[in-house]
């Protein structure tokens, strides 16, 4: 599940004890609730991210050594590109 920039920062937020309620992603949650839906998309958005990069790291594996230079020229361009001149 994709959350959008206004729920990444709510799941940043310390919300008091007395709070009954709240309302993330559309719908209404008990503050109980709301603290095991932040966990779970933090684990899963640590293992999405492991699995990207044993994915890309075995893909690096299999390329040639022209290839892997080829790719982080590719890398630094990109990058070089993306920061403000």
């Amino acid at each position: 599940m994709k959350l959008t920039k206004r729920d990444i920062a709510l799941t940043k937020i310390n919300v008091p004890s007395s709070v009954q309620s709240i309302y993330f992603q559309g719908k209404r949650y008990t503050y109980n609730q709301y603290l095991k839906i932040i966990s779970k998309n933090s684990k899963d958005t640590l293992d999405a991210e492991k699995i990207a990069e044993k994915n890309h790291d075995k893909h690096l594996e299999n390329l040639s050594n022209k290839q892997k230079v080829d790719h982080v020229i590719k890398n630094f361009n990109h990058w070089k590109k993306s920061r403000p001149s």
